[in-house]
């Protein structure tokens, strides 16, 4: 022990207990210990994939190196745990899909007319899959295809979510999407339900970098909140490998600290949803995250966005949610890109947040982050100055948590 002041010390305990996340203890409780779970595996250091093989199989692992999808027996988790090279030891949990006039309110018809609407750029929407007989998807738009659900060798979508996703941000027919011109790539996660096992998600995400997604878009969440998740930490990979992602915040408000993952990422660009009327949307998440950093980061439109209706041949459907704003984020980002095609995902982010059109109270705030989207002064100002600093956080971040006001 320490001391720091009369009669006060400090001890200092190692921080090596067991890394058994409280979600995988709780999904074992009471099962058999021969029985077979999923897990997620986090590593201290990449590629420590030798700790796992003796405990468990491996059904995948993260391109980063940092972690694994594991089959493993109930009584052999905690041991896997216990390696010296794990950081921690989670559930594969589920995450859900976060269920015209919105293009030109966030001016990207704007930037069309200054020469700029995706070309060039690929945009990765990691969803429910492509309706690739849409109108909004002729012939030679969809450039990437992979199917982490089932065993589909070309595009499909037997659920409708990622059809209206893309079609937001990158549809090519009337309505247009945010960046018609750019190509579109699809990773399927999620099932016929909306459910999207988290370690599909990881390898939608894996996928998009290793074949050379500019931009990822996840309309996306679960449970969550310190950006401490594996599919958190990926998406924080991702971007580090120069991909600008993109994350609903989820459909979880009006409350508080509501912030699901990967949204709770840090260096994703995590997206609320406000209407057409730029009133903030009811049922947008809200920050802080538990951790007490400010999210969203920004805003788009995402109350009855309509967009490609799967199953057409060139209808739309009305949607709204978190998972609608998302792909408008994306669609900007595409057009930033664009328009500097070095500009890197911070540059993107920083410029994005420098150039909205701020809500909420003065700075970065946790119900409208730097505020909502404009596509038109995003782009000129990747142009002119790349290098900006957007404004820092809200002495008041506006929102309650347990029992206090987040403050800067």
């Amino acid at each position: 022990m320490t001391e720091i002041a009369s009669n006060e010390y400090v001890a200092v305990v190692p921080n090596n207990v067991a890394k058994m996340k409280w979600c995988i203890r709780d999904k074992v409780k009471g099962m058999n210990g021969n029985d077979i779970v999923s897990v997620l595996v986090w590593f201290k250091e990449a590629g420590s994939f030798g700790a796992i093989r003796k405990h468990g199989t491996v059904t995948y692992e993260f391109l980063s190196g940092m972690g694994a999808a594991v089959d493993i027996r109930v009584s052999n988790i905690k041991a896997l745990s216990e390696e010296g090279t794990i950081e921690f030891v989670e559930e594969d949990g589920i995450s859900h899909i976060t269920l015209s006039s919105s293009v030109p309110l966030i001016n990207a018809d704007d930037v069309w007319a200054m020469g700029y609407d995706g070309t060039g750029v690929k945009v990765c929407i990691i969803d429910t899959g492509v309706d690739p007989n849409h109108c909004d998807f002729p012939s030679g738009k969809i450039v990437g295809w992979a199917d982490f659900i089932g065993s589909g060798s070309s595009p499909y979508d037997d659920h409708g979510h990622g059809t209206h996703v893309a079609s937001t941000a990158v549809g090519e027919d009337a309505p247009l999407g945010v960046a018609p011109g750019a190509d579109l790539m699809a990773a399927k996660v999620c099932n016929s339900g909306g459910s999207c096992p988290d370690s599909a998600i990881i390898q939608g995400v894996d996928w998009g970098v290793a074949q050379g997604a500019d931009v990822e878009s996840l309309s996306i969440g679960g449970p969550g909140g310190d950006g401490t998740s594996a599919i958190a930490q990926e998406c924080n990979w991702a971007v580090s490998q120069g991909v600008v992602v993109t994350v609903a915040a989820g459909n979880s408000g009006s409350g508080c600290c509501t912030i699901e993952t990967p949204g709770d990422a840090t260096n994703v660009i995590t997206v609320g949803a406000s209407d057409k009327s730029d009133a903030l949307a009811s049922f947008s998440s809200r920050g802080p995250t538990t951790d007490d950093r400010v999210k969203p980061d920004i805003v788009a439109p995402g109350v009855s966005i309509y967009a490609a209706a799967r199953g057409t041949s060139c209808s739309d459907t009305g949607m709204s949610g978190t998972s609608m704003a998302t792909p408008h984020a994306a669609g900007v980002a595409a057009l930033m890109l664009d328009a500097r095609g070095t500009a890197t995902p911070l540059q993107v982010k920083n410029c994005m947040g420098a150039t909205a059109i701020d809500k909420g109270n003065t700075g970065k705030d946790c119900l409208w982050g730097w505020g909502r989207v404009d596509a038109y002064a995003a782009v000129n100002q990747i142009i002119n100055n790349p290098n900006v600093s957007p404004p820092g956080d809200a002495s008041d971040c506006g929102c309650t948590c347990n029992g206090g006001i987040r403050r800067k």
